[in-house]
């Protein structure tokens, strides 16, 4: 259908231009003519300062992220449309004490939603709707009545005007201090492709070193401002008797430790006595102690273990019991006893790579004097950074060298491509203060968008380079080469950008959840494809007309490219 069309109306006489078509037109030529191409002979003229001023630009640009105005993250800040509060309570609590916990919460976040819903759009409510779960907290493996979560269904992201952490700090301001529980962390639902900001593995033999240890960070991270929830996941658990064997007694006794433990084993959790067969199959019938006589460290001294005569000695003739509190979980990883240090951030404040920065720095140093045996691993979202970023650098420098060596075998030179691949640079300039204008952090995703960028900024440097070789081949100077080139060349540079940029635009003030992991990327093409395109103009001709000035110009176009 295309092809006959277009040869059709190539048979067709030419009409003349519609008004609209020609003020257009008009508006465009004195654009050019009257801004463009005589700011681009200014450029021509001072071509050294031209190149000057676009690399002060482009070390300007980089001023605010190393001044900390602009920070690194590892991904964008995903508004969530749900909040959960996660309660721990101490092991053998009952259910009826967790209940009151969550009728406590539960209260909060009611308080909260009359509180702020008036200043919601329409007034609509703040808290579209609540569940309460028992026996489950995603923080821990651990079962049973002490556990449970509230969660709360919010107002979407693009409708809301209130933020998610401030939704989390004033619900955690109206529930008020619980000092019974064991852990009780407010946290929105965890989204996106990166881990917590705060993530810290930490291994050894030894509970109570590591418990300590955690203890510890926990402490130092509380120090700064926007840290919240930090938790560890070495929580206190039911309250149990400790028997220790005194050695010289029992063996003069004839008592063994194997013995000590089936006996209490079968004292707390009972032995099979008898057995008998029914219709059913075989019944097995186990005997233990009454609750009533294994309940204090006395009736567990009390108990009778048999010595290897068969004489019944009690327990407190040959060791000795000590009560107290276990730990609910003991977690290894490789074999090595772990507690894991897990917290979150206000990113508004904080900045968990300047956090991670401060811990290995300030940290460390002493926990490794301190505590020699103890190993720490970084993970979460510094890990997933690190493994990312790695692999993004790496692709960029090989997608550069790809487009470099593409360049030189087309044009025939080494420096030409040199001269095209400067509007790399140029496109961050576009990049940083893109980001500072809509109020984002620098991301892995804007780096993405960035290496987009590089394969796209080029093309336009392309345009004007072989433009200009063309009329300097032809014996046309090269400042009056370059002039032509950006007169006749503006208009195809300028309306490819132009479309793409106003294409991408509306992706930039979309506020849903779905698209703030897209607007980094998003960020990062337009401005950056802005930018390059228009300094690109004034510096891709300067930078031909110095390789002249020097002699590398008309010594490479001499030959013919391969």
């Amino acid at each position: 259908l295309i092809l006959p069309n277009h040869m059709a109306h190539s048979l067709k006489r030419e009409h003349a231009l519609g008004a609209v078509q020609r003020a257009v037109n008009k508006g465009f030529d004195a654009m050019r003519d009257r801004v463009i191409v005589p700011f681009a002979a200014l450029a021509l003229r001072f071509r050294y300062l031209t190149l000057g001023i676009a690399g002060f630009l482009v070390l300007f640009s980089l001023a605010p992220y190393a001044g900390g105005f602009i920070k690194y993250q590892s991904f964008p800040n995903l508004e969530s449309d749900t909040v959960e509060a996660r309660l721990l309570l101490v092991q053998g609590s009952p259910f009826e004490r967790t209940r009151q916990r969550v009728d406590k919460v539960v209260k909060a976040l009611e308080q909260l939603n009359e509180e702020w819903s008036p200043e919601q759009p329409d007034g609509q409510s703040l808290v579209q709707g609540y569940t309460v779960t028992y026996s489950a907290n995603a923080d821990t493996p651990e079962l049973g009545p002490h556990l449970a979560t509230v969660s709360a269904r919010l107002l979407p992201a693009g409708v809301r005007v209130t933020e998610v952490t401030d939704i989390l700090d004033r619900w955690k301001k109206l529930t008020g201090p619980m000092p019974d529980m064991a852990a009780l962390r407010f946290t929105d639902k965890e989204r996106g492709a990166g881990g917590k900001p705060i993530d810290i593995l930490v291994q050894g033999d030894d509970l109570a070193v590591l418990q300590a240890t955690a203890k510890e960070m926990r402490g130092f991270f509380r120090g700064f401002e926007g840290v919240r929830d930090v938790t560890f996941d070495l929580q206190p658990g039911k309250t149990e008797f400790i028997v220790i064997t005194r050695s010289a007694a029992a063996t003069a006794l004839g008592v063994t430790p194997q013995t000590i433990a089936a006996e209490l084993r079968a004292a707390f959790r009972g032995d099979t006595s008898l057995a008998f067969e029914d219709r059913l199959g075989q019944v097995d019938v186990v005997a233990r102690l009454d609750a009533a006589d294994r309940r204090t460290i006395e009736d567990v001294l009390d108990l009778n273990i048999p010595g290897t005569d068969g004489a019944l000695i009690p327990l407190s003739a040959v060791a000795d019991v000590k009560e107290a509190r276990g730990f609910a979980t003991i977690n290894r990883v490789n074999g090595k006893r772990a507690v894991r240090v897990q917290g979150s951030i206000d990113p508004a404040v904080a900045n968990s790579r300047e956090l991670m920065t401060a811990f290995k720095t300030d940290f460390l140093p002493g926990l490794a004097e301190a505590h020699p045996d103890v190993s720490v691993s970084i993970l979460g979202e510094a890990e997933d950074t690190s493994t990312t970023g790695a692999s993004l650098v790496r692709n960029i420098i090989i997608g550069v060298i790809g487009v470099y060596l593409i360049l030189a075998f087309q044009f025939g030179s080494f420096l030409l491509p040199v001269v095209v691949l400067a509007a790399i640079p140029l496109s961050v300039i576009g990049v940083v203060w893109g980001h500072m204008a809509l109020g984002l952090q620098i991301s892995l995703p804007s780096l993405a968008g960035l290496a987009t960028l590089a394969g796209v900024v080029v093309n336009d440097s392309i345009l004007l380079v072989n433009f200009i070789r063309e009329r300097f081949g032809q014996g046309i100077d090269i400042v009056e080469a370059a002039r032509e080139g950006i007169r006749d060349r503006f208009r195809a540079i300028f309306l490819t950008s132009l479309t793409t940029v106003v294409g991408l635009a509306p992706l930039l003030f979309e506020q849903s959840t779905q698209a703030q992991f897209l607007r980094p990327i998003v960020a990062s093409l337009a401005f950056g494809l802005a930018t390059a395109t228009l300094l690109a103009l004034f510096v891709t001709p300067a930078m031909l007309v110095i390789l002249n000035d020097i002699g590398l110009l008309r010594r490479e176009t001499a030959e013919e490219p391969s």
